[in-house]
């Protein structure tokens, strides 16, 4: 992550998203607490709203938005709440528009019991 975050201040946004994909690849293994797929790609997120690049943006934060509604990653509330409010950011939406998100948070609570 550090790697990731140091190129893109440096603006080597492309190698930063090189790191993040790799990083993406250790799937739920945890960097602190947090699955590194996961961080890997809200970084993404981050570079591509740096570069304006809008649509592709879109595509990811659709995307992971999507991933943390079916439950994908084993995280805590606050985990979930985090990401899926930086997610709604990215794709435009109220926060009052989040469909399923209690159910959500209830799978997520499930799954730590």
């Amino acid at each position: 992550m550090r790697l990731g975050r140091n190129l893109r201040k440096n603006n080597q946004h492309e190698e930063a998203l090189a790191v993040y994909k790799e990083l993406a690849q250790h799937g739920s293994l945890p960097v602190g607490e947090v699955p590194a797929e996961l961080l890997a790609r809200q970084a993404r997120c981050r570079v591509l709203e740096e570069l304006n690049q809008v649509s592709e943006l879109q595509r990811a934060a659709a995307a992971l938005y999507a991933d943390l509604q079916q439950g994908r990653w084993p995280i805590d509330r606050s985990t979930f709440e985090f990401h899926s409010q930086e997610a709604h950011r990215w794709l435009g939406l109220e926060r009052d528009a989040q469909v399923g998100l209690e159910d959500a948070l209830a799978l997520a609570a499930a799954v730590f019991g």
